[in-house]
C-alpha cells in the first residue's frame, strides 16, 4: 500500500490549486482513420458499440456516485458527457442520410 508523504501532499495541493487551461490531445485511431479517408459507416459501427459500452460502464458507476468525493463524481460526469457526444457523432456517421461535405 502506498501513502503520500507530507511533501507529496504539499505538492499535490499546489498542483490541484493551479488553474488548468491546457486542453487534452485527442489520440483516437478511428478519428485518424477518418482523417485519412477511412469509411465512416464501417468505423461508426465499431465505434458506436465501443462508446455505448463505455457509457454503460460509466452510468453504472454513477448510480453509486453519491458515495464518491465530489471531484470524482464531477470527473465521471465529464466522462459521461464525452461518451454521449462520441455516440452522437458516430451515430450521425452511421446514419444513411450522412453525406460527405
Amino acid at each position: 500500500m502506498y501513502r503520500l508523504t507530507k511533501r507529496g501532499r504539499e505538492a499535490l495541493e499546489a498542483w490541484r490549486s493551479e488553474p488548468a487551461s491546457d486542453l487534452y490531445e485527442l489520440r483516437d485511431a478511428a478519428t485518424l482513420k477518418l482523417f485519412f479517408g477511412g469509411d465512416p459507416a464501417t468505423l461508426a459501427a465499431a465505434q458506436l458499440q465501443a462508446h455505448k459500452g463505455r457509457l454503460n460502464e460509466y452510468e453504472q458507476i454513477y448510480e453509486g456516485a453519491d458515495a464518491l468525493p465530489s471531484g470524482q463524481r464531477l470527473a465521471l460526469e465529464c466522462g459521461i458527457g464525452h461518451e454521449r457526444q462520441f455516440i452522437r457523432f458516430w451515430s450521425r456517421l452511421a446514419d444513411a442520410e450522412w453525406q460527405p461535405s
